[in-house]
């Protein structure tokens, strides 16, 4: 079992986040959020966690087809309920709600189901 902690509400902000890659000003806004740099940077921030863990997601599937272990290997991939900025965790609205999950299991679970 992996964790991957890198899209942790933690990391949304300064003291704990790197520099961010994607550019604040080009992020879309949900229209119940505050227009205001501190947000827009978390946002980002929040984006480029998700594209880290998309990579390390991806090396570890590489790392399971170089093994041959890909067809007796159940991934399951689920998230925490929402990010940390306001309506989604903590919160009682669809991005503090719905939880995203994956599963991927060759030959048992159909692909796209």
């Amino acid at each position: 079992m992996f964790n991957l902690d890198v899209t942790h509400e933690s990391g949304m902000w300064p003291e704990k986040a790197p520099i961010i890659q994607t550019d604040p000003m080009t992020v879309k806004l949900p229209p119940y959020l505050v227009d205001d740099m501190a947000t827009r940077e978390a946002l980002a921030r929040h984006y480029d966690h998700l594209q880290q863990a998309d990579e390390r997601v991806g090396q570890l599937l590489a790392e399971l087809e170089e093994d041959g272990l890909t067809a007796e290997t159940l991934v399951v991939l689920w998230s925490d309920h929402g990010e940390g900025l306001p309506r989604h965790k903590r919160w009682l609205y669809d991005g503090g709600l719905q939880v995203p999950l994956v599963l991927r299991w060759p030959g048992r679970v159909r692909p796209g189901s």
